[in-house]
């Protein structure tokens, strides 16, 4: 414990002072390393200056794209992807196994010259100075070319990995990159989810299979080399040992492949909690906005207990399979010497017992791996079936469409279409068109020809093949009959926005130069240009998921300026204006579709906000089911009657051009010069800053973080007892070896050889059992702490201030509820515990050795202090190189998720190319810090083996020369020398740990201890005052000088002193620009901010005076985001009920008033559908608000997204199903929803301006 603790203090001081250089991946002319440096790892510098684009492995990472695989591939060449994958790595698969070889054969070389050694001392005649000095200097050398061969073993296994893992990566990506990913002939849909699943976890398997598969060859040689070691060193009785050995062999596997199962179902529950709670975060502020924390938590914890249940069941096949693997050579050797003193009645001697030992605990660590490589094969299996399957199912990609060069017509003759079983889209992106494709939908006897130059709008009921229309153009159906007329060069923008993790400049600009003119016309024709100050760094600001939060508008916005920004001649857009208000849509279609941004450019739209879009239309398109209706000028529909008279009045208002605007937002002084780096609001004004500490993706092992693991231990005699166990084993692997010197010297009567032999016997079974009692132990400790862990944190997220949540993204809490809580109960105490056992094993080796040698008292002190210097250097370089991997990991894994969910947008675009070009770059660069890891590692095995080797032939020496003067016993020379060749895998080991824990793990315990300590909201009450004992009976509001200051220099109020009263049961707006305060004032009613001045009154009684769950059943706050509100991958009973306190009838009562049962199935424990619109999941948030019957409803433009005649039907079914008594408050911009409302508030800068009775 005291030396883990050390490490931990010394290696986190050492963190903050992390190299530049190995942060640095810009280009290095270095010259490649020479042969001397290649195979000693001298490249790496003594392992502490790492760079990462060192020619060693840039060689290893140069880009892999899908033709490297096509070539192993071809219809001359057929073969599987097994078959393939082996050719590509041939010759590092041949020179793998030659270093195998050679290490397989200098393997037992140290047992041989440990035996030769120990005859000498036991004959002293027979040793001569000169053969002295050849066996020290042989065991030397031996144990320096060993550990060169096992080094470049692993390092070629490492290079292999890092391809297969690139060329694999890059095949997947590409082929899914130019498919689309609906269904097969079975209508299997191919989601995202699979395709990353396919690239993260079955590559890493094939890859890991291709790394250690020279396993499997190097067993039988190994067995066989050791075989005539031990026959050379003990004859038959050593060979018996052998077979023990082999037969352990069968049981290893059986219990290697059941540990593996084991931790598949374990990580499949892992997986479902992830998810699950992935879900619940995405809309953790509903559920504090409902009071739903009880129940919400009650859900993952159910979840929870299922994981720690599999998880304990994978501990116990770890458990059994690393007490075999430990047991083994401890048998073996028992069986061997039995064999030799009890059946041959041979006596024991030193020169025998010692060096077989060292045999079989040589052979250990082998044997360890062949089991566990031949359980990982049946999985590589199974991963390569399904990656052979995913690149074979589809043959035909996806083409571009044949551009119509002289025609000069754009549209479709006589086509019908229709989704092929073996194309689609993304489930993500067009997951609202998936039924209608799995039912054969077609778009039929199309006869289309879209005016060149103009504006044509497709529009019809949803589900009529609006958006199937457009994807149409890009090749994404197949062709019955006839082909279409389409251009390849055109810019698409998708009905969901696509947005990368990338800046605002970036995502519009998309590839293209960044040219001022266009590009300030392009933000202010979709109105982006005024916001830009309310953004971090104006379009400099990063976001997407792991960036700045976008509205949806915004984020749409984004989206349509990208399209119009590119050279595209062709404009194709999917009805984007269901999430712009009426002003904002009638301003872009001036600004953006009928400005000069459009000149000679032809654009194609569809949309169902007939009303709003199509009197702008040049030519118009009228579907149903799949077939064209009616097309022409808005005369001629009028005309045919399929659209009415009001139309031709909105198609002249619509040719009016707006005024232009003024670029210098006034009273700002944000100048648009390079719409960034001028003075934003954030910088001006506090009131838009976060100030809380922000989350830190990196953090390092504090004292803090070990304490808390520690304190969560449970018992506290649980760990006492841990600690003794451990202790006394190590004692125990001490006194063996004493035995077997005692027992070698007892005599050749039959009777002492048999106590001798059940001695050791008792020595062993007792070991194996503390081994077993150690694993348990330590699972129940990690039961526990991962248990208290989860609880503590899930409870401080739920209850945490919204502050604390506006300022940490939810993909951050997300990685510390997966990768990080995974990490806590994977490693967090097996680790620990195993590094306790490696320090005591070291400890009480020192100090054995000391005490039978105590000339070697200085050799053990020098020795002690270079393997000290190394591994500071080491876990240096590993904490930097970790640091490096942490950052790239996500960026690879966004890119893939990103370009997968929108490839039809990169596909339309025609940027497949660099986007296939950027996958590659950021694999390597994914690749590159763990492939310098595993050289930092190899580079760790072999100083310290190279240390090991000084220390034995220093041990040696000395122990020869002191036998020689002191008459000393052969024993404990072997005893000496068996202890110096097991150092060199405890030290290494005990060092990889410390790095692991100090740098990773803890860290991870560090980020979740900050979740922990996030600040909690009051749940109970925040003021002495008693409600009355019938209250409440009504719902009346008085908001009583109320103020609230962000914090801050300036102390910027967003409400000052307002002063309204409500009436109980009325209805009443609240209107006002952005930033007014209106959706403050929501918040402020559910305690979601404190007051810092006034109150709040609800029904005469003061809000600070209730509970906060009390508060929140009663005032209900439905915000706008409603696809942040929900739980996509959970049933529509735990969407609008999970307290189970309505009945069935009474949902399905809600569902049928706002028009929604037809979307849901009878059963309320099915999944909610993929296929909702914005608007109807909006209704969702507001039948659910209906269902929890509040005193007070609060609508922050909950109604933003839905059409007018939708609109209407809420606010209908509003005043019909609510209680007279239920007070109405609704945020809005539209002034046709509130017309029958009692009254209306007009805010501007946190104050009211205007109030009065509607009318």
């Amino acid at each position: 414990m005291a030396y883990t603790l050390l490490l931990l203090r010394h290696v986190s001081t050492l963190a903050s002072r992390v190299s530049p250089t190995l942060l640095d991946f810009e280009a290095d002319v270095s010259k490649p390393a020479g042969l001397v440096s290649r195979l000693t790892l001298s490249w790496i510098r003594n392992g502490v200056e790492t760079r990462l684009d060192s020619p060693e492995i840039q060689d290893i990472l140069k880009p892999a794209t899908s033709q490297h695989l096509a070539a192993y591939n071809t219809d001359s060449h057929p073969s599987s992807l097994l078959a393939a994958l082996l050719r590509y790595v041939s010759r590092d698969l041949l020179r793998q196994g030659a270093w195998a070889a050679l290490a397989s054969l200098l393997l037992f070389v140290p047992a041989l010259i440990l035996h030769a050694i120990l005859v000498g001392i036991e004959s002293p005649e027979t040793m001569r100075t000169n053969r002295a000095w050849l066996l020290i200097t042989s065991l030397f050398f031996s144990g320096l070319v060993s550990a060169i061969a096992n080094t470049q073993c692993q390092w070629t296994g490492s290079k292999i990995y890092a391809r297969l893992n690139g060329l694999l990566t890059g095949d997947i990506y590409a082929k899914m990159l130019h498919l689309p990913l609906l269904v097969d002939a079975t209508k299997k849909i191919l989601t995202n989810e699979f395709i990353l699943s396919i690239i993260n976890v079955d590559t890493t398997i094939v890859s890991e299979m291709g790394a250690h598969l020279h396993q499997l060859c190097a067993m039988p040689m190994q067995l066989v080399f050791a075989a005539c070691a031990l026959y050379t060193i003990s004859g038959i009785s050593g060979v018996f040992g052998l077979a023990i050995y082999v037969v352990f062999l069968p049981l290893l596997t059986f219990l290697s492949a059941g540990h593996a199962a084991a931790k598949q179902k374990t990580l499949g529950a892992t997986r479902a909690r992830t998810e699950s709670t992935a879900d619940f975060l995405s809309a953790i502020r509903a559920i504090k906005y409902l009071a739903w924390e009880k129940c919400i938590k009650s859900q993952v914890l159910g979840l929870r207990e299922e994981e720690l249940s599999r998880k304990k069941n994978w501990i116990l096949w770890g458990s059994a399979f690393t007490t075999a693997c430990s047991a083994m050579p401890l048998i073996a050797t028992a069986s061997a010497l039995f064999f030799q003193s009890v059946v041959l009645h041979t006596p024991m001697r030193n020169s025998t017992a010692f060096p077989v030992l060292v045999v079989f605990v040589a052979l250990r660590l082998p044997m360890e791996r062949a089991a566990q490589v031949m359980s990982l094969l049946s999985q590589a299996r199974i991963s390569a079936n399904r990656i052979d399957e995913t690149l074979r199912e589809q043959k035909g990609e996806i083409e571009q469409p044949v551009p119509c060069i002289d025609s000069g017509k754009l549209g479709f003759e006589n086509a019908t279409l229709r989704w092929s079983t073996n194309k689609g889209l993304s489930q993500r992106q067009h997951s609202s068109m998936i039924e209608s494709m799995l039912s054969g939908f077609r778009l039929s006897d199309l006869n289309i020809e879209f005016l060149i130059g103009k504006i044509n709008v497709v529009f019809g009921h949803p589900g009529c093949g609006k958006s199937s229309l457009l994807l149409a153009l890009f090749g994404e159906m197949e062709l019955v009959a006839q082909p279409s007329d389409s251009r390849s060069s055109a810019a698409y923008c998708s009905q969901q926005p696509w947005i990368q993790d990338e800046t605002i400049r970036d995502n519009i600009t998309f590839g293209l130069p960044f040219v001022y003119q266009r590009y300030k016309y392009v933000l202010e024709a979709v109105k982006l240009i005024e916001e830009l100050p309310t953004l971090y760094r104006g379009d400099l600001t990063v976001v997407g998921e792991n960036g700045w939060r976008l509205s949806l508008s915004q984020r749409q916005r984004v989206s349509l300026a990208r399209a119009l920004y590119s050279e595209a001649q062709y404009i194709i857009v999917d009805d984007c204006f269901s999430v712009f208000d009426e002003a904002t849509t009638r301003y872009i279609l001036t600004r953006a579709f009928k400005g000069p941004l459009m000149n000679g450019r032809t654009c194609i739209l569809a949309t169902q906000h007939v009303r709003r879009v199509v009197p702008y239309a040049d030519h118009a398109i009228c579907l149903d089911r799949g077939r064209v209706r009616a097309q022409g000028t808005v005369l001629k529909l009028v005309t045919l009657r399929v659209l009415s008279s009001d139309f031709l009045t909105a198609a002249r208002t619509s040719t009016i051009i707006l005024p232009a605007q003024d670029l210098t937002v006034n009273g700002t002084g944000f100048v648009f010069k390079n719409f960034s780096k001028a003075p934003n609001r954030y910088e001006r004004e506090p009131r838009f800053a976060c100030h809380y500490e922000p989350y830190e993706g990196t953090k390092d092992a504090s004292w803090p973080s070990v304490e808390m693991i520690v304190n969560y231990v449970g018992a506290r005699y649980d760990l006492r007892l841990t600690l003794c166990v451990i202790t006394i084993q190590q004692l125990l692997f001490a006194a063996m070896g004493l035995w077997i010197e005692k027992w070698s010297s007892s005599g050749p009567s039959p009777s002492s050889q048999m106590v001798g032999f059940a001695i050791y016997s008792a020595l062993t079974i007792s070991s194996v059992v503390l081994s077993l009692a150690r694993d348990m132990m330590s699972s129940r400790i990690g039961t526990q702490i991962s248990r208290t862990i989860h609880d503590r944190l899930f409870s401080a997220i739920l209850h945490a201030k919204f502050r604390f949540l506006d300022c940490c993204s939810e993909p951050q809490t997300a990685q510390t509820f997966g990768s990080d809580l995974n990490v806590v109960d994977q490693e967090a105490a097996p680790l620990c515990i195993m590094s306790l056992k490696l320090a005591a094993r070291l400890v009480i080796t020192i100090v054995l050795l000391t005490i039978l040698l105590p000339c070697s008292s200085l050799v053990l002190a020098i020795f002690c202090a270079a393997c000290a210097t190394v591994a500071t250097r080491y876990t240096y370089s590993w904490g930097a190189l970790r640091t490096v991997e942490k950052k790239r990991q996500p960026v690879c894994d966004k890119h893939l998720e990103e370009t997968l969910t929108g490839n039809v947008t990169i596909r339309a675009f025609q940027r497949d190319k660099e986007f296939m070009i950027q996958s590659q770059e950021k694999t390597a660069q994914r690749l590159q810090p763990s492939m310098a890891i595993c050289a930092s590692r190899q580079w760790l095995s072999l100083r310290v083996s190279f240390l090991a080797s000084i220390l034995s032939c220093s041990m040696a020496a000395l122990g020869i020369q002191y036998a020689n003067a002191s008459n000393t016993k052969s024993g404990i020379i072997g005893l000496v020398l068996a202890c110096c060749m097991a150092l060199p895998d405890a030290i290494t080991n005990l060092i990889e740990l410390g790095a692991i824990l100090s740098q990773h793990t803890f860290g991870a315990v560090e980020r979740i201890r900050q979740h922990i300590n996030a600040e909690q909201e009051h749940l109970e009450r925040i003021k002495d005052e008693d409600p009355f004992s019938r209250w409440p009976q009504r719902g009346g509001v008085r908001f009583r000088d109320f103020s609230f200051y962000y914090e801050g220099k300036g102390q910027v109020p967003a409400i000052k002193m307002l002063d309204i009263n409500i009436k109980a049961g009325s209805r009443v707006a609240m209107l006002g620009p952005s930033g007014c305060g209106k959706s403050t004032m929501g918040l402020a009613m559910i305690r979601g901010i404190e007051p810092s001045s006034g109150k709040i009154i609800l029904d005469g009684v003061d809000i600070g005076s209730l509970s906060l769950h009390a508060l929140r059943r009663l005032v209900t706050f439905v915000p706008s985001d409603a696809a942040t509100s929900l739980f996509p991958s959970e049933s529509l009973r735990l969407n609008l009920d999970p307290q189970l306190q309505c009945s069935e009838d009474e949902i399905h009562q809600v569902l049928q008033t706002l028009q929604l049962s037809g979307l849901f199935s009878a059963d309320l424990n099915d999944m909610m559908p993929a296929t909702l619109s914005q608007g109807q999941k909006q209704l969702v948030c507001i039948a659910r608000a209906l269902l929890q019957k509040p005193l007070v409803l609060f609508l922050d433009q909950a109604t933003s997204l839905m059409d007018s005649d939708m609109e209407n039907m809420v606010q209908e079914t509003l005043r019909d199903r609510l209680a007279p008594t239920t007070t109405v408050i609704t945020v809005t911009d539209r002034l046709t929803s509130i017309a029958d409302y009692d009254y209306v508030y007009i805010m501007e800068a946190g104050a009211i301006e205007i109030s009065g009775h509607v009318g």
